[in-house]
């Protein structure tokens, strides 16, 4: 019977477990695929063994396996990833491992002393080097190690961590002065101390010829190969590592904190981030991939060069939005009978002069405030106040006008004009 969600979602899921129905407890010996409450009991005892199984969830999967090879490994047993009852004795009887040391925790790219000790002794001899050198082993050596302990130290299995892993190590062979946290910074900062840096074209027969004009056919082993966009400086946009190994068939590999790049199917290439790795919740991986292959003449010059993994794109050296720089370390150089290593003295420290103390003056001594004298009041004498003697208002006499005004009789006569006769001549 389809599960409900088919109607919901669409598609094909199965069939929902009732909550009665769980599977039946482990019996067996414990393996990849096994489940349930025991499961979650050895995952917990490997945790505090030191070998990190992932998330306890109960769930035997492929970071429990390979925690319990590890396990196995140490412990001197059958690496066969099988809680088999040797396994589980072991396992009862292990002392809790110790607490990480700060510099597993944090971001820090220098290294300790037992660190570049315990990465001197890794053994690369089972590969080929094009010009090894004293100092380019030690790269390699210290590249190799750091492969298998970089899942320790959380820090730098992360994204835009190129720079700081390579500077990590740098650090485990004793150049620490070669510590920066972007691609271009370590790039200049290399330049600066002396390291041989060549821009390659990135068109076929311009890579052909300076392989072969400023590498004599050969790129050393610990060259600093740095990827970096023509059109942005975005952080996303670079990338960097070590030039490696070369194998039978002529690739030549690099080491660098890789990531994960699914085909066009969706599905894992090899040389990517490990499903471990990804379920442990890192995104980023130090390792080796498969760079260029190399063809040469019978003389050593290379005659052809072909891209082996063009989704890293940033650093196809045949990418026309990219270009790869190779920076040789001057330590390198110098192994190889070029300049000698620059002196680097520490810049001047600054005299710093004390400052002047200053003159402190006493204090003036305080004021002495007199209390005031008080001031007697007397109180005012009071003022005997007279009622007012009442004036007497006469009323006033009423007045007569001015001037007699004659009235004007009710019929008046009418006003005859004067004639005055003409005056006549007499004769």
């Amino acid at each position: 019977m389809a599960s409900p969600l088919s109607n919901i979602f669409g598609g094909s899921f199965p069939d929902l477990v009732p909550v009665g129905s769980r599977p039946a407890r482990q019996t067996g010996p414990m393996r990849q695929g096994s489940v349930g409450p025991e499961v979650a009991t050895l995952q917990k005892q490997l945790a505090a063994a030191g070998f990190n199984p992932g998330p306890i969830d109960g769930m035997f999967g492929g970071g429990v396996r390979l925690a319990l090879e590890n396990f196995q490994k140490a412990n001197g047993l059958p690496a066969t990833g099988v809680a088999d009852p040797a396994t589980l004795a072991k396992l009862k009887g292990a002392k809790p491992a110790a607490q990480k040391p700060p510099e597993m925790l944090t971001g820090k790219m220098s290294s300790t002393a037992a660190e570049v000790a315990s990465a001197a002794k890794t053994d690369v001899s089972k590969f080929k080097f094009e010009k090894l050198t004293p100092t380019g082993e030690k790269l390699m050596k210290a590249s190799h190690w750091w492969m298998d302990q970089q899942r320790q130290y959380e820090f730098f299995p992360r994204a835009r961590m190129c720079a700081n892993n390579v500077s990590k190590v740098f650090s485990l062979v004793g150049l620490g002065k070669y510590q920066e946290e972007g691609v271009r910074a370590l790039t200049a900062e290399l330049k600066t101390l002396g390291a041989q840096n060549t821009r390659m074209p990135n068109d076929k027969a311009g890579f052909i010829k300076a392989l072969n004009d400023s590498f004599k056919g050969s790129i050393p082993a610990g060259t600093v190969i740095s990827g970096n966009s023509v059109n942005s400086s975005a952080p996303g946009m670079q990338h960097v590592g070590f030039i490696g190994h070369t194998d039978k068939d002529g690739v030549v590999w690099i080491y660098h904190n890789n990531w994960l790049r699914p085909g066009a199917d969706g599905q894992r290439s090899a040389h990517m981030v490990s499903a471990e790795f990804l379920r442990d919740g890192f995104p980023r991986q130090w390792m080796a991939t498969p760079w260029i292959q190399v063809q040469k003449d019978a003389g050593g010059k290379v005659v052809d060069v072909k891209s082996m993994l063009p989704k890293l794109d940033d650093m196809d050296p045949l990418n026309k939005e990219f270009f790869v720089n190779l920076s040789v370390p001057a330590e390198i150089v110098a192994e190889l009978g070029g300049p000698p290593v620059p002196e680097v003295k520490p810049a001047p420290k600054p005299e710093v002069k004390p400052a002047p103390k200053p003159e402190v003056k006493p204090a003036p001594k305080p004021v002495e405030v007199k209390p005031a004298t008080p001031v007697e009041v007397k109180p005012a004498m009071p003022v005997e106040v007279k009622p007012a003697t009442p004036v007497e208002v006469k009323p006033a006499t009423e007045a007569k006008p001015l001037v007699e005004l004659n009235p004007v009789p009710a019929n008046p006569a009418p006003i005859v004009p004067s004639v005055t006769a003409p005056v006549v001549a007499v004769p």
